[in-house]
């Protein structure tokens, strides 16, 4: 009996696998996945390089287009030159304007002039609309029917800044003429006619349809792919499908940055992914862009890959049945092994890993309880950086003041030198000093209801300045004036009253009314509302989501719902009511703050 015991022992203890049997399976099976994913990795790279070597390959179009529109655009030049180098535009140009000019008479030369230059053999070819306007109240346009749109140009603000920077030509895109109904989008030359002192009197325009110069490019473009032309500002000026033309399409800082140093990237549009490339040179006055969809590009390659993922999925599925099978060989330790890290997964940290078994399990239990240590530790900075986390965020909220806010107060305040309202314009720098005086004083997160209203007070000066009879009103429930709120969380309410409350037009009845009471002994409550034009109930119900990343129109909201959230960790609520027509009325519901909580100084 003690040799059948001592035989049937020793067949049981073969018939246990060693663990290095069982990795060695492993091992081979991974070699094996290393192989598929190999093949894939080769895969991927071969369609990567495919894709680099077609896109180096589309910048010998791009360059032909721009050459082509390129030597288009000197031909224009060249012609604008032969305008503005006869003395008769100048010296009708210099007269005063007190000097009557005989207009009639002018259109007429002009018109002999431009029929002499049309019938020349070097601009036989094109076809164009000559304008010219001048400071002395000269005008011509070749179509008298855009002559309106003409005077009206010296008004735009490109024209202005050209004058004002003595810019003597550029071009211009996307000029909107209209004729009745008939819309035509022009893109013009623009000359600009200088005096003896050097000062811009008027300008001389060659103007383009759009269309001729699609047409210099249409015959080049493939059918499965569009290409079109965009200027530094990101307006599109020419576009195989005509309502794209006039579009600012792309913000020019976020478009360089997907190419880098590149001419091409892989860019995500509609959901779907399409090669964009891009050429520009500095005869150039527009990049040229071309956009491909990438399954043009790849779908060829799509049978290999199809045949290497079946393959690997077929590997994957060995694996997964050989490991479930040789896992449950695995001994007895590294099953209590396994449940202790289970109960310290589910939070227990304080679970006991006992060496047991072999020299494997034995260096596993001493590794997973130094492991289960050292995530104690780290939860406990991750806490600690999570809060500077949070402040930091806070903080960085708080600084920020809307640019077009800034630009738009400092032109009012030009606009008020200008009309010669000094007074006015000295208030108006006082208290836009003193709004960026507090907002820079970034050492508090809290100040009081007064110092807020303050800071309003100020904001809403500005406000009135630029939008006219707006009215403001301010309720404190008596004992709150000195209670502490969040910094600066009211003003971006206001602004979104202002600009979307408001936005059909400001009147004499026009009022904002911001409210302070209390709610329960707890909370302090606040109203913020307007009689406004309100908003839809589709609009309200998607106005707190987080904005588009081309879509900034109520970031302002979404940025109070933020630091309301950061700052008192859930326990604040923002409501908003509004009915179309009928106003908006915000409620703001935040936790009453100890007054030792932080100090303000202003």
């Amino acid at each position: 009996m003690d040799n059948d015991s001592r035989f049937w022992s020793r067949f049981r203890l073969r018939g246990k696998l060693k663990l290095h049997t069982i990795l060695t399976i492993f091992i081979s099976l991974i070699v094996l996945c290393i192989i598929a994913g190999s093949g894939r990795l080769s895969l991927y790279l071969f369609k990567t390089k495919t894709v680099e070597s077609f896109a180096h390959s589309r910048q010998d179009t791009l360059l032909q287009i721009s050459d082509s529109v390129s030597d288009y655009c000197k031909k224009i030049e060249l012609l604008s030159v032969s305008y503005a180098d006869l003395d008769y535009i100048r010296e009708q140009a210099a007269l005063p304007p007190e000097e009557r000019i005989d207009l009639a008479a002018f259109r007429q030369s002009i018109d002999s002039i431009k029929q002499r230059i049309d019938e020349s053999i070097f601009f036989s070819d094109i076809q164009y609309e000559l304008q010219i306007i001048a400071d002395n109240g000269l005008s011509y346009s070749s179509q008298e029917n855009h002559l309106d749109t003409l005077l009206g140009l010296v008004d735009t603000v490109w024209f202005y800044h050209a004058k004002k920077e003595r810019i003597d030509s550029l071009w211009q895109s996307n000029i909107l003429f209209k004729s009745g109904e008939e819309k035509t989008n022009v893109i013009s030359f623009v000359n600009f006619i200088k005096d003896a002192d050097g000062q811009t009197s008027g300008a001389i325009l060659i103007n383009l349809d759009e269309r001729q110069l699609y047409r210099i490019y249409s015959q080049i473009i493939g059918f499965q792919s569009t290409i079109y032309l965009v200027d530094t500002r990101g307006q599109i000026a020419s576009h195989p499908t005509l309502s794209m033309v006039g579009r600012f399409f792309y913000d020019m800082k976020i478009f360089n940055a997907f190419f880098e140093e590149q001419n091409w990237a892989q860019i995500k549009k509609s959901g779907e992914n399409y090669l964009f490339s891009k050429f520009s040179s500095l005869e150039n006055p527009w990049i040229v862009v071309e956009e491909i969809p990438m399954n043009v590009i790849t779908d060829p390659l799509e049978h290999i890959s199809k045949t290497i993922e079946l393959f690997t999925g077929i590997l994957l599925l060995i694996s997964l049945i050989v490991a479930v099978f040789f896992s449950q060989r695995v001994s007895l330790p590294f099953e209590k092994l396994a449940r202790s890290m289970e109960i310290a997964g589910s939070g227990d940290l304080s679970v006991p890993f006992v060496p047991t078994g072999c020299y494997e399990s034995y260096t596993m239990a001493e590794s997973s309880r130094n492991f289960v240590d050292r995530i104690q530790s780290l939860i406990e900075e991750l806490k600690v950086t999570e809060r500077e986390k949070r402040t930091s965020e806070l903080e960085f909220l708080q600084m920020q003041i809307n640019p077009h806010f800034m630009y738009n107060t400092l032109f009012t305040i030009r606009c008020l030198v200008d009309f010669g309202l000094k007074d006015t314009a000295r208030e108006m720098i006082d208290r836009f000093s003193n709004m960026l005086k507090k907002v820079l004083r970034i050492d508090s997160s809290m100040i009081t209801i007064v110092d807020n209203i303050d800071y309003l007070e100020d904001y809403s000066f500005i406000m009135v300045q630029r939008f006219g009879s707006l009215s403001f009103t301010y309720e404190i429930e008596e004992g709150l004036e000195h209670e502490k709120i969040l910094k600066f969380v009211l003003q971006p309410l206001l602004e979104n009253s202002i600009y979307h409350g408001f936005a059909d037009g400001v009147t004499e009845d026009s009022l904002i009314s911001i409210a302070f009471s209390l709610f329960g002994p707890d909370f302090i409550e606040i109203h913020v509302r307007d009689n406004g034009c309100g908003m839809t109930e589709e609009t309200l119900n998607t106005i707190l989501d987080p904005p588009c990343s081309d879509d900034h129109s109520h970031i302002g909201l979404y940025n109070v719902q933020t630091k309301l959230q950061l700052y008192y960790e859930g326990r604040a609520r923002l409501h908003i009511a509004s009915e179309a027509g009928r106003g908006t009325d915000i409620q703001i519901i935040i936790p009453r703050i100890q007054n030792d909580h932080e100090d303000t100084d202003y």
